[in-house]
């Protein structure tokens, strides 16, 4: 009887901590502000890939010409030379007509190994609305 409760013990004291900590990389909170023609962008998505090709990359939903990987649906950055993409999204609403307000922008960036701010100063032609 007592080499089963030892057992027990022993398998209850190997559960604890079991998911309990981020086994990944450390990753580091980005926000700022994301503009298009000295505007917010109302909307849209920031996505950090790294050149190192490491665990993935982080991201951050655009909400009111503002991002933050901390925020609900993001994730951190890895630190060092990223690739930075940056789109916008439909309205709520379907549009067969719409457009995004700029295409695609990508740009590299080297992020620090801490959490920081970058805004975001899109660079791109403006896409004319389908007819």
């Amino acid at each position: 009887m007592k080499s089963a409760a030892v057992i027990v013990m022993l398998g209850l004291v190997g559960l604890v901590g079991c998911g309990s900590r981020d086994l990944g990389p450390t990753r580091y909170r980005l926000s700022g502000a994301v503009t298009f023609e000295g505007k917010p962008v109302k909307n849209g998505t920031v996505v950090f890939s790294s050149k190192a090709g490491d665990f993935g990359g982080g991201s951050a939903v655009i909400e009111n010409g503002r991002y933050d990987t901390a925020s609900a649906g993001g994730r951190g950055h890895l630190g060092g030379a990223h690739s930075v993409l940056v789109e916008s999204d439909m309205p709520a609403e379907y549009d067969e007509n719409w457009v995004p307000l700029f295409p695609p922008y990508e740009f590299d960036e080297n992020l620090p190994e801490l959490s920081s701010t970058l805004d975001i100063e899109v660079q791109a032609v403006k896409q004319r609305k389908k007819k």
